[in-house]
């Protein structure tokens, strides 16, 4: 398998709204492919708050994205931080190491932008995936707070689906600390 991660584009939307709405098929109105305006403006928005969009392609398809958020940092002698979110490989090409290229690429991306950490969410449903990050070297954080949303969730979501789990990067050779 040859994977390529790169930034995405603006013509690359679409497909990853049909991959995100991976991330919750039983919730209908999650994403809403009839309004490349909204994702466009996001994509815009997001790029101008230091976020990188990443999807994987095999074989010149779209199969894998997440993004990459670098948020700047008083602590830790001002380095900043990273946060994957929205990861999602399509259901085909689970178990055949995208997943693992794009989780890497975007580490390499937090390394370089001199991040102590890269922490991600993941819904504690998606049993699966957290064996997978915990695979990669992340480890469960303990959650004290809930998260507070600040949008009203989808009519019959149950709060327990909306709940993440937390996980922290740990391993040593992931984001080293920079003296």
């Amino acid at each position: 398998m040859s994977a390529i991660v790169r930034l995405a584009t603006e013509a690359d939307l679409p497909r990853i709204v049909e991959l995100l709405a991976q991330l919750a098929p039983d919730v209908a109105d999650r994403e809403d492919p009839s309004r490349p305006d909204i994702y466009a403006s996001a994509l815009v928005r997001s790029e101008a708050q230091n976020q990188r969009l990443f999807v994987v392609e095999t074989d010149g398809r779209i199969v894998g994205t997440l993004i990459l958020v670098i948020i700047e940092n008083l602590s830790h002698q001002g380095k900043p931080y990273a946060i994957i979110e929205n990861v999602v490989v399509d259901e085909s090409e689970r178990g055949k190491g995208v997943g693992e290229t794009l989780i890497e690429r975007a580490i390499d991306e937090a390394r370089r932008a001199g991040c102590y950490k890269v922490s991600l969410t993941s819904n504690k449903r998606r049993t699966e995936a957290h064996r997978f990050y915990e695979r990669l070297g992340f480890q469960r954080t303990p959650r004290g707070v809930p998260d507070r949303l600040l949008t009203s969730p989808s009519s019959g979501l149950p709060r327990a689906i909306i709940a993440a789990l937390c996980l922290a990067r740990r391993r040593p050779q992931a984001v080293p600390r920079i003296r």
